[in-house]
């Protein structure tokens, strides 16, 4: 999306050219991190300035365990993916392993989900200041924030009914493939908040610009908890394409990753770049730099 006008290839299948293309349904996988969990999240914590401070404990008593592994560790940890509770430091080495997918990925109870996420794990660090990437840490920040919505609305309150379709995307007129969420298979129907949404090419490009403009703290990205050198936030990623597209000066990117090869970039100048694949390819950024040849990203000219 380039001042305003949406810019789409065809849709290639493994059949040829999708002939449907504008209704073509697109998985979100972890971009749900961002346009879900984290969207929920800072619409509570505009309403409730101590929402991002309340300790895990509080809402999922779950995860109280003999060693008090979790005592310290807030939804803001959670959120951010920085609980010091891990495994391995190494990018995706937990999220990857096969004790995530047995434990986490293939259940799909809510209780079964709870039990992993707050069992799988020691304490190796304080909270707040590694952050490790963890699917299941974004499961307990939805588990806690529809349990938040719950005390305040009743029992039948639900976050991506209530909150996420009827107070934060009203306006955006989003197709219907929107409004389904994947939820777990018994009584407690828990939304996934970090993966399970549905969305068209178009919801695709109104859900980036929305995040970009609503989102003012893109512009403190490089106070943002560090990441294997890009950075990371409430499900938003950010990298520093300053060496891309050769400016003297950072230029960070936010953008929202998804499993297999799924990337919606917020660019400079209000522009957009997505792209949905399954080839496990994410080399988008120097096919969006290109724009920077005609709308530069540099503050500063290049020396």
């Amino acid at each position: 999306v380039v001042d305003g006008v949406h810019y789409r290839s065809d849709c290639a299948a493994r059949n040829g050219k999708y002939p449907l293309c504008d209704e073509l349904l697109l998985p979100s996988y972890s971009t749900a991190k961002a346009l879900f969990a984290g969207r929920v999240f800072d619409h509570f914590a505009k309403r409730d300035p101590g929402f991002p401070d309340t300790a895990v404990l509080k809402l999922v008593p779950e995860c109280e365990l003999p060693d008090g592994r979790w005592q310290g560790v807030t939804l803001r940890h959670l959120a951010n993916m920085s609980t010091g509770l891990y495994d391995s430091e190494a990018f995706e080495a937990d999220e990857g392993a096969q004790r995530m997918v047995d434990g986490f990925f293939i259940p799909t109870t809510n209780a079964a989900r709870i039990e992993f996420a707050c069992t799988a794990y020691p304490r190796m660090v304080p909270p707040g200041s590694v952050q490790v990437y963890h699917t299941s840490d974004t499961w307990l920040l939805g588990v806690a924030m529809n349990r938040y919505l719950q005390t305040r609305r009743g029992k039948e309150a639900d976050i991506h009914r209530d909150v996420l379709l009827r107070e934060i995307y009203a306006p955006l007129s989003l197709s219907d493939a929107t409004t389904h969420s994947l939820r777990s298979t018994d009584d407690d129907a828990q939304p996934y908040a970090g993966f399970g949404l549905t969305f068209t090419p178009d919801d695709a490009a109104r859900l980036g610009l929305f995040l970009a403009d609503k989102t003012p703290d893109f512009e403190q990205v490089p106070d943002w908890p560090a990441a294997r050198g890009e950075r990371y936030r409430n499900g938003v990623w950010a990298v520093d394409a300053a060496a891309v597209v050769g400016c003297p000066e950072p230029v960070w990117i936010p953008f929202l990753s998804g499993f297999g090869g799924i990337t919606i970039a917020m660019l400079p100048h209000g522009a957009l770049f997505y792209v949905f694949g399954d080839g496990n390819t994410f080399r988008w950024l120097r096919t969006a730099a290109q724009l920077h040849a005609f709308q530069p990203w540099c503050e500063e000219p290049p020396q």
